[in-house]
Order: structure tokens, then C-alpha cells, then sequence
């Protein structure tokens, strides 16, 4: 395909040996709005530099190249947490099948040794209903990071997980107003849904019995002990 003469001067940047350049060639053709482009982008996904396969991901999303989707899948695994991270989200803003599969398994690898990718991975899993990601979720609700926690309580809500009801209820009282926001927004979705199983209704009123109960037995300790 002959490429547009507005992204022409671009293309020689794309094989320049400055990795900066390569970067930049490809952020401006993926602003460029032309579809043209897609192919040119594409030999970018294998860039040996990370930053540049990157900077193609999310141009090839700023040009909704859906026909890019199976090369951006194989970057879910990438070794660059970046890389993968950017991958995953792109894939979300195209609307790819293999999302909730492949997001799931940078997340389980993600969620012992990097918060952060963790956090961002579960934010673009937002609106995807799957059981795969609520089961997932519903186990990061005890994760140390409360941004982890955050996301984890509004996916888990989403994918309609009963289980995470105990838990989002006992992060209602959380120190961070954003958890005990994104707590709130998790149960109010997930109560009405099951307002008639008792299971699940003792399961939230143990919880917030326990939580009052450790609260005034513990302050009582805590001001003995100051006496």
C-alpha cells in the first residue's frame, strides 16, 4: 500500500538506530489518524527496545487497529512488565477476546512482586465481566496495597463474585477514603443481587459484627492502657 503522503517523512525514522527516534516516528504516526500507517507500525511490536515496541502498542491503539490484536496479545507476556502492562490495556481499547485470559495471567504473576502493575492491570480489566477476573479479584481483596485493594473491590462487584461481599464489607472501614469508596460502590451492586440468600446476608452482618466488636474492645484496651 502506498503510504499517505502526510506520514511519508515519518517512515524513514521508524529504521533509524536511535531507539528516541524510533519512538517518536511511531507516537506521531499513531496521531496522525491515518490508517495507512498500521502496517508500518506492526515490525515495531518486535523492537528490540522496549520503549519503541511500547510507544507502537499505543499507536496502533490510537488507530484502532483491531488487526493488530494477535501480535499485541503475544506482548502480554513480555518479560517488560511496561511492555506487557501497555499491551494489556491496548487490547482492552480494542476490544479483544483473549483479554480477561491474558490479563489474568500477567496479574497472578504481577501481584507478588509489582503493586503498581497490578493496579493497572485490574483498572483496564473495568467493564469486563468474566469469572476468570472476578475469581482473580476477589483474591487480590487482601492484597498489602490498598490501590490494589481499590480495583480489586470494583472488579470482583462487576463480575458479580458473592464471595468478595465479606470482604468488601470490612473495607468500608478502611483508612483510605478512595478504598472505602470503591467498597461502598462493590456492595451496593452486589447486595441487591443477592438480597435473598442468607448465606450471603450473614456472611456481611458477621463481618460488620466483627468489625464493631474488635473496634470497642480494642479502644477500651487501648485507653486502659493509656490510664
Amino acid at each position: 500500500m502506498r503510504a499517505a503522503l502526510g506520514i511519508r517523512p515519518l517512515l524513514p525514522a521508524l529504521l533509524d538506530p536511535s531507539p528516541d527516534k524510533r519512538r517518536a516516528a511511531a507516537t506521531a504516526l499513531g496521531l496522525s489518524g491515518d490508517e495507512s500507517a498500521i502496517g508500518h507500525l506492526k515490525p515495531l511490536l518486535a523492537d528490540p527496545d522496549g520503549r519503541v515496541a511500547a510507544a507502537a502498542v499505543t499507536a496502533l491503539q490510537n488507530l484502532g487497529a483491531r488487526e493488530a490484536c494477535p501480535e499485541i496479545e503475544r506482548l502480554c507476556n513480555h518479560p517488560d512488565t511496561v511492555l506487557a502492562v501497555t499491551a494489556i490495556g491496548a487490547l482492552a481499547a480494542l476490544g479483544s477476546r483473549a483479554l480477561p485470559r491474558l490479563a489474568c495471567e500477567r496479574l497472578r504473576l504481577e501481584a507478588e512482586r509489582n503493586a503498581d502493575a497490578a493496579r493497572r492491570i485490574l483498572a483496564e480489566l473495568h467493564g469486563v465481566r468474566s469469572s476468570e477476573v472476578g475469581e482473580v479479584a476477589t483474591r487480590l481483596l487482601s492484597h498489602p496495597s490498598y490501590e490494589v485493594r481499590l480495583e480489586a473491590a470494583l472488579r470482583a462487584a462487576e463480575a458479580d463474585k458473592v464471595e468478595a461481599l465479606p470482604v468488601l464489607a470490612l473495607l468500608l472501614y478502611e483508612p483510605s477514603a478512595l478504598v472505602r469508596d470503591s467498597a461502598q460502590c462493590g456492595c451496593a451492586a452486589l447486595a441487591p443481587l443477592h438480597a435473598f440468600s442468607w448465606a450471603t446476608c450473614l456472611y456481611f452482618a458477621t463481618s460488620v459484627v466483627i468489625y464493631i466488636a474488635w473496634r470497642d474492645v480494642g479502644g477500651h484496651l487501648y485507653f486502659q492502657g493509656l490510664g
